[in-house]
């Protein structure tokens, strides 16, 4: 159990990179304290041989010069060996009887009460000169140091592993909290909202994403199931409308035979119309949407293009009784689709016809990289402003037009795919509606 239990914990991300982090430490510290350790026995070693060489010196000079021998130092013996019998000097008991090479050597002997010794050997003459140090008080320096590194290393190996694992704990619980939160959210419930504790970090600034995620896809599906059932609504009457031409004059077909006439195809005709011109404009809304046409921008003169709509469109204007007028001032260029900015303009001024005023004026301005299209009919109260960008929304008074309530919403899927702001609000002295489109960028004529 308690092995499970660890097997789980050691494939908890969090707690991976926590005592991964501990490692590195740890072979940070295992490394640095191991050179301490190293450089420091050297050095005490080159300390001892400085003192040996010294003494050594001393004695090969007196040996040399026939002189009796210099005083040892500390913890040293001297001693003059000819064919291995000592003729001055005293030789430790533990190097007594062995054969003894030239140079530095170091010596520690079985039994307890023998010394650890470090000895250089050098020949004078027919004879050796041994000159041997006691190095018990480096070796308990170089002890105490092994145990103040093997403290140094482990305790702080210790909490750190302690305090990795309950990091890592806590790192992975608040995980596991937006895990589950993404578990909810993946089932449909797209209220869920992550809320984690503790302090603000990184975790924290991705769980808010997290939450602004499934607030837009929440929106979005309430956004869809709205529009599913507005087209409902919208299909239905002229569904319904189709299905009784066609039971009335199949009605009167069978019963009467009157024959089916000219009149009655195209009202059927009419009504199947109605119903494709609905898909039509959401399929188009679809294709802005999609982003596709982005490949296809080009630079374009907006004064050019107000003139083009202004010929195209003024004289069906003037066929409804009403009037168009074109207002520029200091017109700039833009990278856009020309034809999806024109059909966002003939889209303004068919509602303006629509549901604007007898005998009124449309006016078409164009400011820098403004385009501005008012109308003096009822306008849009300001609370119905964001529905009426809805596709196939339309205000209760005019729902039994013959609009699909899919201009403005076509409109605004032209604005967001050149990056434009779209506003609505009332036209000049509060009458009528006001719609403009500024395009991103600085104006440039």
């Amino acid at each position: 159990m308690f092995l499970n239990r660890l097997a789980r914990l050691g494939q908890r991300s969090a707690v991976r990179q926590a005592l991964a982090l501990v490692g590195v430490f740890a072979l940070v510290s295992v490394v640095t304290w191991g050179m301490t350790y190293v450089f420091s026995a050297r050095e005490l070693t080159r300390q001892v041989d400085l003192r040996l060489t010294e003494t050594l010196s001393a004695t090969r000079r007196a040996v040399q010069q026939g002189l009796s021998l210099p005083d040892a130092g500390v913890g040293q013996t001297i001693a003059v060996v000819e064919r291995g019998v000592l003729v001055a000097g005293t030789l430790p008991r533990s190097l007594s009887g062995h054969a003894l090479s030239e140079g530095f050597h170091d010596h520690r002997p079985d039994g307890e009460h023998a010394s650890d010794l470090r000895y250089v050997v050098r020949q004078v003459g027919a004879g050796q000169v041994i000159v041997s140090e006691n190095v018990e008080r480096q070796d308990e320096l170089l002890e105490i140091l092994t145990g103040g590194v093997q403290i140094a290393v482990i305790a702080p190996l210790l909490a750190s592993v302690i305090a990795a694992v309950v990091m890592g704990l806590r790192a992975q619980a608040r995980l596991n909290t937006i895990g589950a939160g993404l578990t909810r959210v993946a089932r449909g419930h797209l209220e869920t909202r992550i809320a984690l504790e503790g302090p603000r970090d990184d975790l924290s600034h991705l769980s808010d994403r997290i939450n602004l995620t499934t607030a837009q896809l929440e929106a979005a599906v309430q956004n869809l199931r709205v529009q599913s059932a507005n087209i409902a609504h919208d299909l239905r009457t002229p569904l319904a409308r189709l299905r009784a031409v066609l039971e009335s004059r199949l009605s009167a077909l069978e019963t009467r035979g009157t024959p089916v006439t000219a009149e009655d195809l195209e009202a059927a005709l009419g009504h199947i119309d109605q119903i494709v011109g609905t898909f039509d404009a959401l399929l188009r809304i679809a294709r802005v949407e999609s982003g596709a046409a982005r490949s296809e921008f080009q630079t374009i003169d907006l004064e050019r293009v107000s003139h083009d709509f202004l010929e195209i469109y003024a004289p069906v204007v003037e066929e409804q009784g009403q009037r168009l007028e074109l207002v520029t001032t200091a017109p700039a260029h833009i990278r856009g689709d020309r034809a999806l900015i024109l059909q966002a303009l003939a889209n303004l001024v068919q509602n303006a016809l629509r549901y604007g005023a007898q005998d009124q004026t449309i006016t078409l301005k164009v400011s820098g990289r403004t385009l501005t299209v008012t109308d003096q009919g009822p306008g849009i109260r300001q609370e119905k402003i964001e529905q009426v960008l809805q596709p196939l929304f339309q205000l209760e008074t005019t729902r039994q037009s013959e609009g699909f309530g899919l201009g403005l919403s076509l409109v605004k899927a032209v604005c967001d795919l050149h990056d434009a702001d779209l506003t609505l609000g009332p036209g000049p002295d509060a009458r009528g509606l006001c719609v403009q489109i500024r395009f991103a960028g600085a104006d440039s004529g």
